[in-house]
């Protein structure tokens, strides 16, 4: 029976190493740091499912391209990354947006009103 090999730690210093000078950390890195595989990794980023990286496609070759941030990655192994989509945080933006604007619109169509009222009184 094969030895279990045990896991190495990647240190924070070594992933901020890793990104001197291109400020992304290397997805074999990271994923080694998270635990995954890097196949698994690529998946993630390219389904925008962690929030310390992105993908993206290059269109007229389909090639993917990424960037890990450092410290954004050791926030996440940190366990103080907050997890959300862009498409769910923009929804939440338009969302609060909208209230803003639709009570503003109330406010100016109240005052509309009572000065339409005292010019014609």
């Amino acid at each position: 029976m094969a030895a279990l090999r045990e896991k190495r730690v990647i240190t924070e210093d070594e992933i901020l190493a890793s990104a001197k000078g291109k400020n992304s950390v290397n997805a074999a890195l990271a994923a080694e740091a998270i635990g995954w595989s890097t196949p698994t990794l690529y998946a993630a980023l390219q389904s925008g499912r962690v929030p310390f990286g992105l993908a993206t496609q290059n269109q007229n070759t389909g090639t993917w391209t990424y960037a890990i941030s450092p410290l954004g990655l050791i926030r996440y192994l940190r366990g103080d990354a907050a997890a959300i989509r862009l498409p769910e945080l923009a929804a939440l933006v338009e969302d609060s947006v909208n209230t803003v604007v639709n009570a503003k619109m109330k406010s100016v169509t109240g005052l509309i009103e009572a000065v339409k009222a005292v010019a014609a009184s």
